[in-house]
């Protein structure tokens, strides 16, 4: 799985990424500290599930919430992680899971990493071209 962090702060971004860590080492994480950065990112690389903050030095994170739900080929959960707690109803108005506020406590990381695990497609893998299927009517 990947994940995106967008935080204009590298120790909130450092604590947040070992809180994941911590739950699943196998995630693969990519940072951010910019409404630029994060849909740079977002253009070039296909992630799973992102954690952003609501106050950025060029922007809301709102905006990259919208650039998800607008601009993307598949909708990917987000998690808004900010200090603000009065951002929590417009955090909603895009395709937010979950909302988590600064400081991190592991409980809320984790529930809300469960919450991305659970909405990520299932891969469905394809039959062979040699298998065959074989119906019984008896």
């Amino acid at each position: 799985m990947k994940l995106l962090i967008v935080d204009d702060e590298r120790i909130a971004r450092s604590e947040l990424k070992f809180l994941i860590k911590e739950e699943n080492s196998n995630i693969e994480l990519f940072e951010a500290d910019s409404v630029e950065s994060a849909i740079s990112i977002l253009k070039n690389i296909e992630v799973d599930g992102a954690y952003i903050d609501m106050q950025l030095p060029d922007g809301m994170g709102l905006e990259i919430g919208r650039y998800i739900d607008e601009s993307l080929s598949h909708r990917i959960p987000i998690v808004f992680a900010t200090a603000y707690d009065q951002y929590a109803l417009d955090a909603f108005s895009v395709s937010a899971i979950d909302y988590v506020v600064k400081p991190f406590r592991k409980e809320d990381v984790k529930r809300s990493l469960n919450r991305i695990t659970k909405i990520q497609p299932k891969v469905n893998v394809p039959m062979c071209p040699t298998d065959k299927l074989t119906v019984s009517t008896h």
